[in-house]
């Protein structure tokens, strides 16, 4: 299943729009989603969950899930990560680490500023730079 709400052809001048969708799709369904200048959530996910997005945050809620991040090399942030019972590991990233250890991440991408929190219970969590 598709869904694109993409503006196609036509001169907005002052214009905003907002869309909302709520899906509900079976345990175990792979659920992917991509976005442009808004925020993405999803909830209860029990299959393989991708998303993306400029100009927008991503809030995810799984517990049982191996948390894998890509985010350009050179990106900035504040980075937070947490597992129950799992590790984590992070590569090609300029990382300022404040404290570390097998079951806590915490440290600054880059120059800092946006906010990421990072957990899951019984996986692990990966950080990488795409480069």
């Amino acid at each position: 299943m598709s869904i694109d709400s993409a503006t196609r052809g036509g001169i907005t001048i002052n214009t905003s729009r907002r869309i909302h969708y709520k899906v509900r799709v079976p345990p175990g369904v792979s659920v992917s989603l991509e976005g442009s200048n808004g925020d993405l959530t999803a909830t209860g996910i029990g299959g393989t969950f991708t998303a993306s997005t400029s100009n927008g945050r991503i809030t995810a809620d799984t517990t049982n899930g191996t948390v894998t991040l890509t985010l350009p090399a050179t990106a900035g942030a504040d980075l937070s990560a947490r597992v129950t019972n799992g590790a984590i590991s992070h590569e090609n990233l300029d990382l300022s680490i404040s404290e570390s250890s097998r079951r806590r991440l915490d440290g600054r991408l880059g120059a800092g500023d946006p906010p990421i929190r990072l957990a899951t219970t019984n996986r692990a969590i990966r950080i990488i730079g795409a480069r």
